[in-house]
């Protein structure tokens, strides 16, 4: 069986009460390596920048549609009494067709 997610790689940084946790962000992240987790062949079409720190986590997920840029996207959730607000930093460039057909054969 395979799947193939498109959507962004996030860095995401949980400022919980004024301490902030970094980790990899996204529902695309999550969706893959949960469709590798289950033994699915796995593919991925991305945005992401040099600055990654999570590349390791995606061994086993084809991800020869992601292409880099500068930087990765950010969201920043922040936490303060019961409330949550989002920041995004670093906004990721356009998934368009054409990133996406090397996979529609």
């Amino acid at each position: 069986m395979k799947l193939l997610v498109v959507g962004y790689l996030l860095h995401d940084i949980n400022d919980i009460e004024g301490t902030p946790v970094e980790a990899l962000g996204s529902p695309a992240a999550f969706c893959s390596l949960t469709a590798k987790a289950l033994g699915m062949e796995t593919g991925m079409v991305s945005k992401v920048g040099r600055d990654f720190k999570y590349r390791g986590l995606l061994d086993g997920i084809n991800c020869e549609g992601t292409s880099v840029q500068d930087k990765t996207p950010v969201c920043r959730n922040i936490y303060r009494n019961g409330r949550r607000t989002q920041e995004v930093y670093n906004a990721g460039a356009k998934i368009i067709h054409s990133d996406i057909e090397k996979f529609l054969d």
